[in-house]
């Protein structure tokens, strides 16, 4: 079991993390602005990885072995913050046993760069039919469909105050989330769900003027929850009738200024995510193993009623809450 010590460590860890991330992305804005292009920012991050580990690359080393150093820089970068400041015994730093991300960035199979090479930007389309969804859909292109889902009935019945009462007046709701599903806080203060729906309305709403703003987003993997939800939405519309849905489902609510890190997902599937309410913007960055053949970049903003579809488990992505309205999204996986 995790103590009440090493959960106060969790969200520290991801500030430091956040921070590290932050002085990383100013190096390389700074340089690239002193008139450095990406590729040279690339090479002299491995050329000083080759010199740190005495020679073990030289700036002649094949591009993908540079890469390949580039990238352990960083990790052995974050790995010295960690244990320089101190990091809570790994056997009971939940945050960290949990998502075992290093270990599954490292253990990843090498992609194929074949899904990103053409995009230059995400496509956009108004209208789907089950056939476009065929021959578009298991492409690993990403696909922001407008509108896709502004008829479901959740439109404009989801809110903070109708998820809160969904999960009070479920028996064990609580209790079910912290034991089987995923609550990721996003380095704010929230501890699990039913911290999340205790918080006062001041907060709930960013109403006081000193309200700290938060993001959240978990697994809802408590059936009961699920068919409550899904009356409410369905599957997008252009999913062939034999595709087999998940049983779980994602939900993420929050306000501006936040929303998820770089990252890339670890599932079984693509998945969709319908912007509700709000509005957040997708940035998706290839693998490391296809900066050189692929667009550095694509970001997309969707707005209510918007299905966005993307593989992120090829795709890095990160999301920003933009400034307004609260934004609340739904999404799963599909096959």
């Amino acid at each position: 079991m995790v103590s009440s010590a090493d959960n106060d460590e969790c969200p520290k860890a991801g500030i430091r993390v956040q921070k590290l991330r932050k002085r990383l992305r100013d190096l390389r804005e700074r340089a690239v602005a002193s008139g450095l292009s990406e590729n040279d920012v690339s090479a002299i991050v491995a050329e000083e990885a080759a010199l740190a580990t005495n020679g073990a690359a030289t700036p002649g080393s094949p591009p993908a072995e540079r890469l390949l150093l580039k990238w352990a820089l960083i990790v052995a970068a974050l790995a010295y913050a960690f244990f320089r400041r101190g990091l809570p015994d790994l056997s009971h730093a939940q945050c960290l046993v949990d998502t075992g991300a290093l270990y599954k960035e490292f253990t990843r199979p090498v992609l194929s760069c074949d899904f990103c090479r053409e995009p230059t930007r995400v496509t956009e389309l108004t209208d789907m039919s089950k056939e476009d969804f065929l021959r578009l859909g298991y492409a690993d292109k990403p696909i922001v469909l407008r509108g896709g889902a502004a008829h479901w009935k959740a439109m404009k019945t989801f809110s903070y105050a109708f998820l809160r009462d969904v999960y009070r007046n479920t028996t064990g709701a609580f209790e079910e989330s912290r034991r089987y599903c995923q609550f990721l806080n996003t380095a704010t203060d929230i501890e699990d769900l039913e911290d999340f729906f205790s918080m006062p309305d001041s907060r709930a709403y960013m109403s006081g003027p000193d309200e700290k703003t938060w993001y959240v987003g978990w697994s809802n993997c408590d059936q009961r929850i699920v068919s409550i939800l899904r009356e409410h939405y369905t599957r997008p519309d252009f999913f062939p009738d034999d595709s087999e849905a998940s049983i779980i489902d994602w939900i993420f609510i929050g306000y501006a200024g936040l929303g998820l890190e770089t990252h890339l997902d670890y599932v079984l599937r693509p998945s969709w995510q319908a912007q509700i309410r709000g509005v957040k913007t997708w940035t998706l960055v290839p693998p490391p193993e296809c900066e050189s053949v692929c667009v550095p970049s694509l970001k997309v903003t969707v707005r209510p009623g918007d299905i966005i579809l993307v593989n992120t488990n090829h795709w890095y992505h990160s999301t920003l809450v933009e400034p307004g309205e609260m934004s609340i999204t739904i999404g799963s996986e599909y096959d």
